[in-house]
């Protein structure tokens, strides 16, 4: 009886632990999303991908980007604007070429008619599934290190084969004449 109410006890406490793991983490997620500003999109992206933003405004305005605290121009590096006007709106299109870590991070649209406010708030991220492959560098030098590690192994177990088959025959071999020598047989002469 005592260990049915004590496994009950046990399952009771673990079903509340697990519970308050996830009201813990499904507060901290809402956390993050209420501290996040309006109009925010993620992308994750691989090494070498395409992020492509947009940004609407009138068409009477005009639209500047911003990644990090620096203002972006179709000269910089990886980065690609494209603006669209027709009668009523002027869309500007952000591609980024993603060739490096230093293109990650937050982008910003502004709009000349709120300056101080950005319309849209995009972040590029490294994409999870990624971030968890080993390079090409890290490949290479596992597999050295694990051959060279398996050779090692191989000679010591050899050397350690050898020796023990060299110190039985020693020991047979004194054995023996061990045992000729009790016997009398030194030889025949």
């Amino acid at each position: 009886m005592k260990k049915i109410v004590s496994g009950e006890i046990v399952l009771f406490l673990v079903v509340v632990g697990m519970t308050a793991s996830l009201n813990a983490e499904q507060r901290r997620s809402r956390r993050e999303l209420l501290s996040l500003p309006p109009n925010t999109t993620t992308v994750q992206t691989k090494h070498d991908d395409i992020a492509h933003f947009k940004c609407t405004t009138r068409s009477q305005a005009t639209i500047s980007w911003k990644m990090g605290t620096r203002y972006l121009s179709e000269n910089d590096f990886g980065v690609a604007i494209l603006l669209c006007n027709d009668s009523a709106f002027l869309k500007s299109h952000l591609f980024v070429a993603v060739t490096n870590d230093a293109l990650r991070g937050k982008y910003e649209c502004f709009s000349s008619d709120e300056p101080d406010m950005a319309m849209e708030t995009f972040f590029i991220e490294n994409d999870p599934a990624q971030e968890k492959l080993l390079s090409t560098e890290d490949t290479v030098a596992i597999i050295l290190s694990l051959s060279i590690a398996f050779i090692i192994g191989v000679f010591i177990a050899f050397f350690l084969l050898r020796g023990n088959r060299r110190i039985k025959k020693e020991k047979a071999m004194r054995e023996t004449a061990r045992s000729q020598a009790r016997r009398g047989h030194d030889g025949a002469q």
